[in-house]
């Protein structure tokens, strides 16, 4: 829906301003609380999120938010957000890894089943012609997955406070080789929602 569209003017937020200072970005970002967005009704052509409904303490108010600060007709996307209640863990190592990421994203403060929430809550902020889908995965049989060591960098780093480094490198070791052999699935849905913003009351 965006695809035929030129977008030059880009306005990016973050709630800490740490995190700013580190991007690399060709646009400018403004530190904010996505519950209270400090920009005017109508603000934007669009407005999009990513892995941020999971985070967020009231998923609802700052789809409102989004909606508010975005043009009638417009569209409001949340472009991944997982469902970790859904994950898929083979072999055992791994369901053993999986188990343990889980918990600890939810001792975290992150809704771990967000992803199945996304239609209810996209429909329940007032927008249209919802739409909501899952994220396709492929595995062939008998090579690596080329997406391990992002997926076990950001296990790490879940992982980090709940278990001894020396224990996560063994089930590195484990889960890895169980990858190389074509063995291994290793799977977190992740959906996707967009909505329209309505151009008018009876819309």
């Amino acid at each position: 829906m965006l695809g035929n569209d030129s977008y030059r003017h880009l306005t990016g937020i973050d709630l800490d301003f740490k995190t700013l200072l580190s991007y690399e970005f060709p646009h400018p970002f403004v530190c904010a609380d996505g519950l209270h967005l400090p920009f005017q009704d109508a603000s934007f052509a669009h407005n999009l999120c990513h892995f941020y409904l999971m985070w967020v303490s009231d998923p609802l108010t700052a789809l409102r938010e989004m909606a508010r600060v975005t043009a009638p007709g417009g569209w409001v996307l949340a472009l991944a957000e997982p469902d970790y209640g859904g994950r898929i863990d083979h072999p055992h190592v791994l369901q053993r890894l999986g188990k343990m990421q889980t918990q600890a994203l939810h001792s975290h403060g992150a809704d771990v089943h967000m992803g199945r929430r996304l239609l209810s809550l996209f429909r329940d902020c007032g927008l249209k012609d919802v739409n909501v889908g899952i994220i396709s995965a492929q595995w062939k049989p008998g090579t690596k997955n080329d997406s391990f060591v992002n997926d076990w960098q950001v296990l790490t780093r879940d992982l980090a406070d709940v278990m001894p480094a020396h224990d996560l490198e063994v089930l590195r070791t484990r889960a890895e080789a169980s990858t190389s052999k074509g063995d291994a699935i290793w799977f977190v849905p992740i959906f996707y929602a967009y909505g329209r913003v309505p151009t008018h009351e009876s819309d």
